[in-house]
């Protein structure tokens, strides 16, 4: 190898290893300003203030937490990691799970390349950033999957786990067979296999039909079926079929039903689930999907002359490596397909069918930019660019949700522990009163049904300050004041119930309003409270102004306990909109006024 050979390696490495040093650093610092939420109070295994005695205390009251959560709710391998990060000090979760991203971003490009990657080669160096911007820009509830406990324990762990005990199928599939005369992992995948069964019902049926597609393939063409083959394939599938017909599943299934009021399933309702399975899917991954198709398109313009000049299969054997990355994006489709089975529906769900989109994104675009067109190679590196800047501000504002969050419920937690201090039966607490989204899901909404697990972790009764949920500071709103056209139909103030009632509609004038968010304003000299509203549909305002913009204007508003929330005092009743297309508010104070006895 050539000295300069030799030092562009080093630089390239250098490179590789700084690149890695700073996703790891941005997960470590992410993992560390994520604090325990929703789900994971239920699954730690002993209080805030107890201390086990002795290790052996601390190991046993793990496993009798695994043992009653695998018995009585569920059993998913997933489940049981999380207690254990739940449980132990927060160090190991946060090095742990930065480890585990981390992995994940390399294991995109270890799937679509069929093999090791190389820091020292450029391909390979651009695969790891691009799978880092896509994860990081588009993938759906980034924060429920990657940061918060019971999210990444239950899907990025579990997922990793399935993910790296395929690898030796996904090499096989090329028919290279890395456990040649290599007994001692034979038996530790066969061993994996179980577990990676115990992930999730609906990802391990996607596997276990490409095992048997590859067992029934290498039988047709008489090719050797090896003895890992079949012992992974059957403890993979014993895994599964232990954790479908485990006892906590059914009652986990049975509570769900019970919840969504399921009864009976007819056909119909499997077709309106296939039917909200897909417009879920392409409604959270439109982005992705976009940003594939146009890939694959050019892709495809551009090898058309080599496809239709060679016969079919040999251009399955020359494109050995596309064709099975687009195998393995179809076959993850059934992922989504078991979800018909299953009650409702969560964006989590389609995580192994994002991992197999991101890899036929990052293939493609390597096999683009290794074509002998210098304007596509120019373009392609300057949407890597872009790609690159777009994540490193979406990087800041994650840094910054999350710092904010965090700062917010250890705010929470001291008031919790003071109160604990002095002896106190019962304390409040602020909500946190931001809207979930794709970067920060809080779990707030079952925290705030289950406070007995927040409750037994403190060893204290929590309230939720029910004023500070609809507390506003009206200069954050940033809102323009402006003339809204308005219709107060109905306001109604019962004091003896202490209710408030009030139905109407509002809209910006010549601006549509459908996906726009309505909430009432009640002003007093010194505070102000919102109230996000029902949407109703006004066909009479819009026929009235002959302005189909108008249709969705209509809102409902109806609140009980209103003592426990509003301060005694006269307030002005103000309409607030918010824009949604251009997350602008709008604001303005009608002549009503009403007073809180």
């Amino acid at each position: 190898m050539s000295r300069e050979r030799i030092y562009k390696n080093r630089y390239l490495l250098i490179v590789s290893i700084l690149i890695l040093l700073g996703i790891s650093l941005f997960f470590l610092i992410m993992n560390m300003n994520t604090p325990m939420m929703g789900e994971d109070f239920a699954l730690i295994s002993f209080s805030h203030y107890y201390e086990p005695v002795s290790i052996g205390d601390h190991i046993s009251l793990i496993v009798n937490r695994i043992v009653k959560q695998a018995c009585n709710w569920n059993i998913r391998i997933g489940e049981q990691i999380t207690i254990i990060f739940c449980s132990i000090d927060e160090i190991y979760y946060y090095i742990g799970n930065t480890i585990i991203s981390v992995l994940y971003v390399l294991l995109i490009p270890i799937y679509a390349f069929g093999r090791k990657l190389r820091l020292t080669k450029r391909d390979d160096i651009i695969s790891i950033i691009m799978s880092f911007c896509l994860i990081m820009l588009f993938q759906p509830v980034l924060g429920e999957i990657f940061f918060w406990r019971a999210g990444s324990g239950n899907y990025l762990w579990a997922v990793f786990i399935l993910l790296v005990f395929i690898i030796p199928l996904r090499m096989i599939i090329e028919n290279k067979n890395i456990f040649e005369n290599k007994k001692v992992f034979i038996v530790v995948h066969t061993l994996l296999g179980f577990f990676a069964g115990l992930t999730n019902e609906n990802t391990v049926i996607t596997f276990i039909v490409i095992y048997v597609c590859t067992i029934i393939y290498r039988i047709k063409k008489k090719q050797e079926v090896y003895l890992w083959i079949w012992s992974s394939f059957i403890s993979l599938t014993a895994g599964f079929f232990i954790m479908i017909f485990a006892p906590s599943t059914a009652i986990r299934m049975q509570t769900y039903k019970k919840i969504f009021g399921i009864d009976n399933v007819s056909i119909k309702d499997y077709i309106y689930r296939a039917l909200n399975i897909i417009h879920r899917f392409f409604t959270e991954n439109a982005c992705l999907v976009i940003i594939l198709l146009s890939i694959l398109v050019l892709y495809i313009t551009l090898n058309y002359k080599k496809i239709k000049e060679v016969k079919f299969k040999k251009y399955m054997y020359t494109h050995k490596i596309a064709c099975i990355n687009i195998m393995l994006l179809l076959s993850s489709s059934l992922s989504a397909g078991a979800l018909i089975g299953a009650p409702y529906i969560e964006t989590r769900a389609f995580f192994l069918i994002d991992f197999f989109m991101m890899g036929c994104v990052i293939y493609f675009s390597i096999q683009l930019l290794n074509e002998n067109n210098k304007f596509i190679k120019v373009t392609l590196y300057a949407l890597i660019g872009i790609l690159l800047l777009f994540t490193i501000k979406q990087d800041i504002i994650i840094l910054n949700t999350y710092n904010d969050y965090n700062k917010f419920i250890k705010h929470n937690y001291n008031i919790i522990e003071e109160a604990k201090n002095n002896n106190e039966s019962s304390v409040k607490i602020s909500p946190y009163n931001y809207i979930n989204n794709r970067i920060l899901n809080t779990r707030e909404d079952y925290l705030q049904s289950n406070l007995k697990h927040l409750e037994g972790y403190f060893g204290i009764k929590v309230l939720y300050s029910m004023e500070d949920k609809y507390l506003i500071d009206e200069a954050q709103l940033e809102a323009k004041y402006i003339e809204i056209m308005n219709g107060m139909d109905y306001v109604d103030y019962n004091q003896n119930k202490q209710q408030l009632k009030i139905i109407g509609w509002a809209a910006i004038q010549d601006k549509d309003s459908k996906n726009n968010g309505i909430s009432i304003l009640l002003k007093s000299d010194n505070k102000t409270y919102e109230f996000p509203t029902d949407r109703n549909k006004r066909k009479d305002v819009s026929e009235y102004y002959n302005n189909r913009y108008y249709d969705d204007t209509g809102f409902s508003l109806d609140l009980s306990d209103l003592d426990n929330i509003v301060e005694k005092g006269k307030y002005k009743i103000g309409i607030c909109i918010k824009d949604n297309t251009s997350n602008g508010n709008f604001v303005m104070y009608t002549q009503k006024e009403l007073e809180i006895n």
